[in-house]
């Protein structure tokens, strides 16, 4: 796909120059932190552990391949749901089945409700069983795997360049928050807006109205990994609310950021901490 592209940063041909973006908005998981050992693990295990309870002798355990599969049907911001949907493929023995059932999720309009629309007989997961596996395994070790992705001072390199606000939006619960921080080595006054899982879900765009009523934001760049954080984007542009110039920025590798690409995100980068040499070229002028 054309466009500028360096070999960790691509951006959209033909968006207007001179964007001095005022606000960052960043989400956590696969941006700030790697959670390929937490999260998408204690979703694995989860998974399989809850056929197990529920009487499938001989569970099937997803591969992240798997998970990375759900995940672009989009709704499956939330681990816990991505371990529903995939308990509940399981359990009806159709893990082989369950690219095709992707596909009809998303055309049924992601997450959960796309999933019973889309498979209806699919047996029905206790989601309070799935939390507390969840928690057990994510608490119980998983978390210390986690990685910071980027450096403790990415925020200050943020407002160098002149933004105003940097922002978190986030599934996060405030406990998982509260760990994530620590493990950035950021600091309460490191932010100036937090949106977290308790508060509202990833893709509905109040999550970015939260950000843009605290923060005052006029330019404001969502930075992402799923294609939850472009639908957010997507939705909010669509809904013409007010006069915030936004734009959606994935971080990944090229095969999702190629896929993103293809459904209109304005940049993708390799890294999150590419990122100020991103706002560097967008806030050039011509």
């Amino acid at each position: 796909m054309s466009g500028e592209h360096t070999a960790s940063i691509w951006s959209r041909p033909g968006l207007t120059p001179s964007f001095a973006a005022d606000c960052i908005a960043l989400d956590v998981d696969g941006v700030l932190i790697d959670t390929t050992a937490s999260f998408r693990e204690a979703t694995r295990i989860t998974a399989a552990e809850v056929q197990r309870l529920m009487g499938r002798s001989a569970p099937w355990t997803p591969t992240a391949t798997d998970i990375g599969m759900l995940k672009p049907a989009g709704g499956f911001n939330d681990d816990i749901d991505c371990s529903i949907a995939l308990a509940a493929v399981g359990l009806a023995g159709r893990e082989h089945e369950l690219a095709a059932v992707c596909r009809a999720v998303d055309v049924a309009g992601g997450g959960l409700d796309g999933l019973r629309v889309a498979a209806p007989d699919l047996p029905r997961i206790s989601g309070r069983l799935v939390l507390r596996i969840f928690n057990e395994h994510y608490w119980g070790g998983l978390r210390d795997a986690e990685r910071a992705l980027v450096d403790a001072d990415l925020p200050q390199r943020i407002r160098e360049l002149g933004v105003r606000h940097v922002a978190l939006i986030t599934g996060r619960t405030p406990a998982e928050l509260d760990a994530a921080l620590t493990l950035l080595a950021w600091a309460p006054g490191d932010l100036d807006a937090v949106v977290s899982g308790d508060q509202l879900h990833k893709p509905d765009p109040a999550c970015l109205d939260r950000v843009i009523e605290i923060t005052g934001a006029e330019r404001l760049v969502m930075v992402g990994d799923t294609r939850d954080d472009w639908e957010m984007v997507r939705r909010h542009r669509e809904r013409g609310r007010g006069s915030v110039e936004l734009r959606a920025v994935s971080v990944g590798d090229e095969d999702a950021a190629d896929a993103l690409r293809s459904l209109g995100v304005d940049a993708t980068l390799e890294r999150a901490r590419d990122l100020p040499e991103l706002l560097i070229r967008w806030a050039a002028p011509g």
